[in-house]
């Protein structure tokens, strides 16, 4: 027969204790968020649904523009700052996290294929090594920021 004691009851109270303090804290932290969310004006996220579209369709206006023939006319900077305004307005979208996820890997495709394509001229030699290093940065940028909303989708499925 098992007889317990005071000790035994005041470990099952703690036990108990950091349980419901853990859930309270964690519903506490999906509360917090619904309510930044809720704050967002209509404006602000029609603001943010414009500037998500437009750095959309730069970023694709840019890249068939770099895929063609007069290619040569548009700097590698300027390819890669537009692809990480891209990420940036699709990680900032009103949208639900896996459209931003969606949007986050057309624009890492889009960054791979500009570093792909540099690392070739590179070791042609016909670029330069900073040039190099401005396409891996878009890149790493680009999955910096995926990696964070599919985190966000895998904390909103818990």
């Amino acid at each position: 027969m098992f007889r317990f004691t005071i000790r035994d009851v005041i470990w099952l109270t703690v036990v108990i204790a950091i349980g419901i303090a853990f859930m309270l804290e964690r519903s506490a932290r999906l509360n917090d968020r619904l309510t930044v969310v809720r704050r967002a004006t209509d404006d602000e996220r029609e603001a943010l649904n414009s500037r998500f579209v437009a750095a959309k369709a730069e970023c694709h206006q840019r890249m068939t523009y770099w895929r063609g023939p007069r290619s040569g006319r548009m700097s590698v900077d300027e390819i890669c700052a537009t692809i990480e305004r891209y990420a940036e307005a699709a990680e900032k979208a009103p949208e639900p996290a896996d459209v931003r996820a969606k949007e986050l890997t057309h624009a890492l495709e889009a960054a791979r294929l500009v570093a792909e394509n540099t690392k070739e001229k590179y070791e042609a030699e016909v670029e330069l090594i900073t040039t190099l290093h401005r396409t891996q940065y878009t890149c790493a940028d680009v999955e910096a920021r995926l990696n964070r909303v599919e985190a966000e989708l895998v904390a909103a499925r818990r």
